[in-house]
C-alpha cells in the first residue's frame, strides 16, 4: 500500500504542476492533468480535479485514487472489503506582478465590449462618472505610471492635477510626458464589463473594500477602494486630450483585456519568477 500511495502522490504532483501552467483556463488545465496522470500509469477515471481551488483561480488540486483489494485475506478466509487509496497535490500558479505602463485612472462608465466602430472612449471627463475616475495608488518612474492595484484602487474625485502619487511624484508632470505623443500604447484599469453594464443601468453592484454594501456609480465617493476582484486591464492607444488641463483623454481600445488579478498579463511580462509552486 505504501508503494501505491507513493506512486499516486508522484502522479498527482506531476499532473498538478503541469496543469497549473494552463490556469486560469480550467478546461485546458483539466485536460493536461488527466493526460499527465495517464502518462504516469493511471486511467482518467482515477483522477479528480478542483479548480479554482479555495476560490483561487491560480490554484488547482489534483487527487489520484486507486482501488486496493486485500487478496491475502481471501487466502486466510477473511472477507475484507477493498479500500480506496488516494493522494493529492495542490499547486499555485506562479503569477508575475505586472509592471507595465498604466494611466492613473479607472474606467467606470464605458463598456469596452460595446464601443463605437472606432473603439474609442474617454476617461477623466466632466460628465459623471468621469469626474470620479482619478485614482491615487500610483508612482511614476522611468517615464511610466505604475498602478498598485493588488489591494484595489482608491478613488480621488475631481481634477487634482497636482495630486501626488505613492512616491511623491506629481500627476501633471507624468501626464505631460505620457500624453505628449499621440499613438502611444497605454494601459488603463477598468471595471469589468458586466459590472459596468449593471452600474450604468443604476444598479448597486460595485464592491468597496471594507464595506459590506454594494454601491451605485452615483454613490461612489473620494477614498472608496474598489475591490480588486472587479478590475481588469485594457490595452489602448492614446489619441488626444484637452491640452489645457489634460482632461477628456481619448483612448482607442485594442480589443485586448487582461484579467490581471488572476495573473493574465500583457505579453506575460512582469517581475517575479512566475514559477508554479507545489503547496500541498
Amino acid at each position: 500500500m505504501y508503494k501505491i500511495k507513493a506512486s499516486l502522490k508522484n502522479a498527482a504532483d506531476a499532473s498538478a504542476l503541469a496543469a497549473a501552467r494552463e490556469l486560469p483556463d480550467v478546461a485546458k488545465a483539466n485536460d493536461v492533468a488527466k493526460t499527465v496522470a495517464v502518462l504516469n500509469g493511471l486511467s482518467q477515471n482515477m483522477v479528480t480535479i478542483e479548480s479554482p481551488y479555495e476560490n483561487d483561480a491560480t490554484k488547482i488540486k489534483v487527487t489520484c485514487t486507486q482501488r486496493y483489494s486485500f487478496n491475502f485475506a481471501k487466502v486466510l478466509g477473511d472477507a475484507i472489503s477493498p479500500i480506496d487509496i488516494s493522494a493529492s497535490a495542490v499547486v499555485k500558479k506562479g503569477v508575475k506582478a505586472w509592471s507595465g505602463q498604466a494611466l492613473p485612472f479607472l474606467n467606470l462608465g464605458y463598456d469596452y465590449t460595446n464601443l463605437p466602430v472606432n473603439k474609442q472612449f474617454k476617461i477623466w471627463t466632466s460628465v459623471a462618472p468621469g469626474d470620479k475616475e482619478l485614482i491615487s495608488d500610483w508612482s511614476f518612474s522611468n517615464n511610466s505610471f505604475v498602478v498598485d492595484y493588488k489591494d484595489g484602487v482608491t478613488l480621488k474625485t475631481g481634477y487634482a492635477n497636482g495630486l501626488k502619487g505613492l512616491d511623491g511624484s506629481t500627476l501633471k508632470d507624468g501626464l505631460d510626458i505620457i500624453l505628449a505623443d499621440v499613438g502611444t500604447q497605454a494601459y488603463v484599469i477598468s471595471l469589468k464589463a458586466d459590472i459596468i453594464q449593471q452600474a450604468v443601468a443604476g444598479q448597486a453592484v460595485i464592491k468597496i473594500v471594507g464595506d459590506n454594501k454594494l454601491k451605485t456609480l452615483k454613490q461612489l465617493k473620494q477614498g472608496d477602494v474598489i475591490d480588486p476582484s472587479q478590475l481588469i486591464l485594457l490595452e489602448c492607444i492614446y489619441n488626444s486630450c484637452d491640452l489645457s488641463n489634460q482632461h477628456n483623454i481619448v483612448l482607442t481600445y485594442s480589443g485586448n483585456s487582461y484579467d490581471i488579478m488572476n495573473g493574465v498579463l500583457p505579453g506575460g511580462g512582469g517581475s517575479g519568477s512566475g514559477k508554479s509552486k507545489l503547496i500541498k
